[in-house]
């Protein structure tokens, strides 16, 4: 416990980000790696929802509900979806993302409400003051984040289209569903100034490009 908290010290906590990415990178290198680095990612997704809670500036009986309506709403829009092409195109998930319910894994709803989360706290940086502009801004971010993890996914063992790369119905989806789930941190007044998320989103939107570059020239 006392190393879970020292890597999650305010100070200590971005270094630890880069360093974690950067033994990714070096992971996602070499082939015969790149399924150490699968199992990794489950764990990751839990440490970044603790990083995400831990720093969260300010917790009200608003923000569980609205936090724990985004990760429901957006975990059986995708148990739709994994049943129904015709949402995001027909694809099915792999062991990566952990245990699953018909077909899908738990976790998928936190990752909807993490992407969200460092999507708005960006854009709340960027843009203080419009929240039309915060709006815009982050639902185009998590529509490119989506857009290089596609590369990613099917490597990393996390989900597979049945096509090379997802059609384009999948990322007007992700924007449809991201436009509501901006609009509902909005709405509720969810304050995401957080600079340890907004440093982690960096991260990893970076280390994704990174490997989508990697996975597209190996």
């Amino acid at each position: 416990m006392s190393f879970l908290q020292k890597i999650l010290a305010p100070d200590e906590f971005m270094a630890t980000a880069r360093r974690f990415y950067t033994v990714g990178v070096l992971l996602v290198l070499f082939p015969g790696t790149r399924t150490l680095f699968s199992f990794l990612i489950a764990p990751v997704l839990l440490l970044s929802g603790i990083v995400m809670f831990r720093f969260h500036p300010s917790w009200n009986r608003r923000t569980v509900v609205i936090f724990s309506s985004i990760a429901l709403l957006t975990f059986f829009i995708e148990m739709w979806g994994i049943h129904h092409a015709g949402l995001f195109g027909s694809y099915r998930y792999l062991h990566a993302l952990g245990p699953k319910i018909h077909s899908t894994p738990v976790s998928i709803g936190i990752i909807w409400l993490l992407t969200g989360y460092g999507a708005n706290t960006l854009a709340r940086h960027w843009f203080p003051s419009s929240a039309l502009l915060r709006v815009s801004v982050a639902v185009f971010i998590m529509v490119g984040f989506d857009a290089l993890l596609e590369v990613s996914a099917p490597k990393f063992y996390m989900w597979q289209f049945d096509q090379l790369y997802p059609p384009l119905r999948n990322f007007i989806t992700w924007g449809w569903i991201s436009l509501i789930l901006q609009i509902a941190l909005e709405a509720g007044k969810i304050d995401t100034h957080n600079k340890h998320a907004r440093v982690l989103m960096l991260t990893q939107f970076v280390f994704f490009a990174i490997t989508a570059c990697i996975l597209y020239v190996l």
